[in-house]
């Protein structure tokens, strides 16, 4: 069996690999997406909640109960420690997308050069197929040149 022909079955196997990997990949970039916009999306809302308790403050209320006062506060400490945990959440896909990333790259590079190998022996195969052409070519070509030879010698005796 013939290099190139032996080389098939792993650079299948390779390029099934990096097709997997390419899908979790692009996968965990979508998470990654995900996660950025919902952290942008609260980043929003905080900006309008406060632009709106700033304006109910200085609008027509001179004075804001102390209880929804707190309460504003108390929100948007909470919204805060969520915008946190968001942050972070971002930062874990960030890390799992750079793992992902250079996972696919290894993929990628391992049929890449499983390819150019496979090419290179086929290479190999048809030069050796042309050089054994030439050969017997050649072969042929001496056999008749011999045979003329003969015959004309024969002629000639």
């Amino acid at each position: 069996m013939k290099k190139s022909a032996r080389i098939q079955p792993v650079l299948g196997i390779a390029e099934r690999e990096e097709k997997k990997a390419t899908d979790a990949f692009l996968r965990v970039q979508q998470n990654a997406t995900q996660a950025r916009q919902k952290l942008q999306e609260l980043r929003d809302y905080r900006a309008e909640y406060q632009q709106r308790s700033n304006l109910d403050a200085s609008g027509g209320q001179d004075l804001l109960d102390l209880r929804q006062l707190q309460d504003n506060r108390a929100f948007l400490a909470k919204l805060n420690d969520v915008i946190a945990i968001q942050q972070s959440i971002v930062e874990q896909c960030d890390a799992q997308l750079d793992t992902a990333r250079d996972h696919w790259l290894s993929k990628r590079q391992k049929t890449h050069s499983l390819g150019r190998l496979a090419g290179e022996y086929r290479h190999q195969e048809h030069r050796a197929a042309q050089i054994l052409e030439q050969k017997q070519s050649d072969e042929l070509n001496v056999l008749r040149h011999s045979w003329q030879l003969r015959q004309r010698h024969e002629e000639i005796c």
